[in-house]
């Protein structure tokens, strides 16, 4: 709960959430609900004030050497009194807590919310991604992977900008790590330097397609159809159509370069149209300016070969329009690649196609949205460029570019809102993806881009991460970004119960229970190796017999251990 309170909160039977250490703070919350006054003044809590989550001032951390003994009098210690599997040889063992709180690590391997990540869903900030659940699947360079959890917590102090050759920058705590061609793999964000060189997230892997099953990607679209609600389709001799609807599919789509060229027409020109009076009958429609011939006829073309329709062309006052009506197709089309310029995308699973398969697709949304550019500084450079608002698609087409060997760039800027035939238009952020040089296939794909600068920034907010399925990284604005689990954003410092203090406690407990073993359920129990090795040594003058084990202990950490020390250990019990 400490670590996502509002996740946990909005468990409907969640009313309250502690955040941090518990031992005062529910003796609080009883007091308060006890006498009815209002939870705003517990420190160190997360409640639910009607529909709205509230979160009260942090808790300060507590003196553990004030906390009082265990009181083993509430407790049938009996019951928790075993044999134990790690310590073999001792009949009574019993876990007696721990003699320290916290961490000593002053772990934040996060970044700023702004920054983009790759879901099934589209390129999402990861501050939506976290506190509004939105996208399972995120993308890395070894394909798309679940999240497993969601991380955000609160940061004060500084963070490290990265300017990246041909990226957006990526904004991370100093202990974040990105994966590195030229320093050997992960290294933390604040030992980048200029020159250095961060991987892209390529996948080198191919993952063949042969077909697009529309019943399969259909299966749990809702629809309502003659006041009947309505969901997946039938299918009958290969093809398919709505429950109680009309108009047959094809069920299977063949994966081919045709279809791929129309997807990256659609892309860049096309669009999904529903009525609102009838929102179960739509249509597909690609817009080009008139002089566009060649591209009107070609659209025209594999229209009828991918899906065996012939559309309807229409000339408008400033566009030739290519449309056919088909619901299933129209369906199809809007949750594989999105509906509206800003939220076009390319499935996930679709930046690991083959070659053969991907160049269509690059080069018909490169045809239908992309220009020839000649740049305006002294080196004149000159290549290509296309423009969109959908920040999935310039992501999504870099990384394809990266994996068919053309070096291209997305940069990011801002428009001013414009009047346009009376109407005031409030203008998205603009993505540009381009590159230099005409298009053409090179050897190999390019793997990783260079650190242009490295600056520091203050923060004061929260910062996130995520915890993927099976691979240590995600992608984040395009680059491979270290993953995280639970343990890495433990945000309490490190104290330490006296010696004194841990030896009386044991004592106590031994001789109470007649013990011949305990656990201490302490993971940095060695991280002070002076208090660990005194510890070990007031054991034997106390005449304390048995053996111990420390729940878990960091190999850095315990290797470090001299030789007498090991051998005080094993003198005193220790099991690790």
């Amino acid at each position: 709960p400490s670590v996502t309170p509002e996740q946990t909160l909005s468990h409907p039977l969640v009313d309250i959430v502690a955040v941090g250490e518990g031992d005062y703070t529910l003796l609080d919350i009883v007091e308060a609900l006890g006498a009815h006054r209002s939870l705003c003044h517990v420190p160190g809590i997360m409640y639910k004030d009607g529909p709205t989550p509230v979160k009260t001032l942090p808790r300060a951390m507590l003196n553990v050497e004030e906390l009082l003994p265990t009181p083993w009098k509430l407790v049938n210690v009996e019951k928790y009194v075993h044999r134990d599997m790690y310590l073999r040889d001792r009949a009574r063992t019993l876990d007696i807590g721990q003699t320290s709180r916290g961490c000593p690590f002053d772990c934040s391997f996060c970044v700023h919310g702004d920054t983009l990540i790759l879901t099934d869903e589209g390129a999402l900030p990861i501050s939506d991604i976290v506190d509004h659940r939105r996208g399972n699947v995120v993308w890395t360079s070894r394909g798309p992977r679940s999240i497993v959890q969601r991380f955000r917590h609160e940061y004060r102090g500084e963070m490290i900008k990265l300017s990246v050759s041909g990226h957006l920058p990526v904004i991370a705590t100093p202990n974040h790590e990105l994966l590195t061609t030229t320093k050997g793999g992960w290294v933390r964000a604040d030992k980048l330097e200029k020159g250095d060189y961060i991987c892209a997230s390529v996948d080198q892997k191919i993952r063949d397609l042969q077909y697009i099953d529309v019943r399969d990607e259909l299966s749990d679209i809702a629809l309502t159809i003659y006041g009947e609600q309505v969901t997946g389709v039938q299918e009958s001799h290969g093809l398919i159509r709505w429950k109680s609807g009309h108009g047959w599919a094809k069920r299977y789509l063949a994966m081919t370069p045709a279809l791929m060229r129309l997807v990256g027409l659609y892309l860049a020109e096309g669009s999904v149209v529903f009525s609102k009076k009838s929102p179960n009958s739509g249509y597909l429609l690609w817009s080009y300016g008139k002089h566009e011939l060649a591209l009107q006829q070609e659209t025209v073309s594999l229209i009828q070969s991918v899906f065996s329709i012939t559309p309807t062309v229409s000339t408008k006052r400033t566009a030739v329009q290519i449309q056919f009506g088909h619901g299933i197709y129209t369906r199809l089309f809007e949750k594989l690649f999105g509906r509206g310029a800003s939220k076009k995308r390319i499935p996930l699973e679709w930046l690991s196609l083959p070659d053969d398969l991907l160049e269509p697709l690059v080069t018909g949304y490169l045809d239908g949205d992309g220009c020839w550019y000649q740049d305006k500084r002294p080196s004149r450079q000159a290549g290509w460029m296309a423009s969109t608002v959908s920040p999935s698609l310039a992501l999504q087409m870099q990384l394809l570019a990266c994996r068919l060997g053309i070096a291209s760039g997305v940069s990011k800027s801002f428009r001013s809102t414009s009047l346009i035939e009376g109407r005031v238009i409030h203008r998205l952020p603009i993505y540009k993806w381009s590159f230099v040089g005409k298009w053409g296939r090179k050897d190999g794909s390019i793997q990783s881009f260079s650190v242009r600068s490295v600056g520091r920034i203050l923060h004061d907010g929260p910062v996130y991460n995520l915890e993927v399925e099976g691979y240590p990284a995600y992608s984040v604005n395009g680059l491979e970004a270290h993953n995280c689990s639970s343990a890495s954003i433990r945000e309490r410092k490190w104290r330490a119960q006296s010696v004194e203090r841990v030896i009386d406690d044991l004592s106590r407990a031994v001789k109470r229970f007649k013990l011949d073993g305990w656990w201490w359920r302490d993971d940095e129990f060695y991280i002070k190796r002076k208090r660990a090795h005194a510890i070990m040594e007031a054991i034997i003058a106390a005449g304390i017999n048995g053996s111990f084990y420390t729940s878990g202990t960091r190999c850095d950490v315990f290797g470090k251990a001299t030789e007498e020390e090991v051998h005080v250990m094993k003198r005193a019990g220790a099991y690790t």
